[in-house]
């Protein structure tokens, strides 16, 4: 009886334990902490609350940010994650440089080298290394060896060659041989691994490249630097505001949404094959969504380029993107266009 005690006890904390690492965290107070953060950047109260809200370690992360292609799923925070991101790593000045640190390293412990929420932390992460070097290895020095080389397998992953990451390694090791002797060993062995070692094409097997399903569905691989908007994020939402058309019987009827809108940046830079990932329910912003993004207006994207082992450099190639088109009735004198409406009646 006694030993049937301990299997249950020992079943039921594994379960628990497991549940525990992905537990959810509280989106709707992460959003709330983002907007207030981003009205009130300056306010030590604001930080805080968005600082805390964000997630604590990597299952939190990839949970929160993740893409799912599943019908329905809402991807709402997966379309957040870049500015969520950009927040943390440009609107976070007042908090202790220590716990600010600590926080990243514990993210990126397990980490898991991807398209969208990790390629936007990785690039974060670097940036945070440069800017606070001290801290960060201060932080990654107190982790256990094992998780000292799960953060830098994540932090050095890549699927090409790149001459910013080679001078980061070596800046790092001549800086640091000297005070973290142990913890550079592992960083040059994770180095010598994962940098340029990592496919991220869908396959395990060198060259061995995954680039359609069973179906013949082109599958997008994770790429070095993905497509953008000409001038970045804050100029796309300028565009869209400018050039939206909300539709009359919906102002009328004071029907909002938001439509995700899936489309193909073509490596000349054009938008092609786009569809609605997740409707806003109403038919009417739908296709105004899809009308948006077809816009002969619509200027040439940066493409995304990826490293080709065939050619030995950076070549530009096509991309997957999500936006998401908002439909608020607050934007509506801003984001309707006179002279398209007039070019649209004649």
């Amino acid at each position: 009886m006694k030993k049937m005690f301990l299997i249950i006890a020992a079943t039921f904390f594994v379960v628990f334990s497991a549940n525990a690492q992905y537990f959810q965290v509280d989106t709707a107070r992460l959003n709330t902490a983002y907007r207030e953060l981003i009205d009130n950047p300056d306010s030590m109260e604001k930080q805080e609350a968005f600082f805390y809200a964000f997630p604590n370690n990597w299952n939190e992360f990839i949970t929160t940010y993740g893409f799912c292609s599943k019908d329905g799923y809402d991807l709402t925070m997966y379309s957040a994650a870049y500015e969520h991101i950009a927040a943390l790593g440009s609107k976070i000045s007042l908090i202790n440089d220590t716990a600010y640190c600590r926080k990243l390293v514990n993210i990126a412990v397990g980490g898991v080298y991807g398209a969208d929420a990790p390629n936007h932390f990785k690039t974060a992460l670097h940036r945070t290394m440069r800017e606070k070097e001290g801290g960060m290895l201060y932080c990654i020095s107190r982790l256990r060896k094992g998780h000292q080389m799960q953060f830098w397998q994540f932090y050095w992953s890549s699927n090409g060659k790149s001459d910013e990451l080679e001078k980061e390694f070596a800046h790092l090791y001549e800086s640091n041989a000297g005070k973290y002797p142990d913890m550079m060993k592992t960083m040059e062995i994770a180095f010598h691994y994962f940098y340029n070692g990592v496919n991220i094409d869908g396959g395990y097997l060198k060259g061995s490249g995954v680039y359609y399903d069973n179906n013949g569905q082109y599958l997008f691989p994770v790429l070095e630097t993905q497509a953008e908007f000409p001038g970045g994020n804050k100029v796309l939402k300028e565009w869209i505001k400018n050039n939206l058309q909300y539709p009359i019987e919906c102002v009328e009827n004071k029907i909002e949404g938001r439509a995700f809108v899936r489309f193909v940046v073509k490596k000349d830079g054009s938008i092609d094959n786009v569809k609605i990932l997740k409707s806003s329910r109403n038919s009417e912003l739908d296709q105004e969504a899809l009308r948006l993004m077809n816009d002969e207006d619509m200027p040439q994207w940066i493409p995304a380029t990826q490293f080709s082992e065939e050619e030995g450099k950076y070549i530009k190639v096509d991309c997957m993107s999500v936006l998401p088109i908002v439909f608020k009735l607050n934007n509506v004198p801003t984001c309707t266009n006179p002279e398209r409406e007039d070019k649209k009646r004649r």
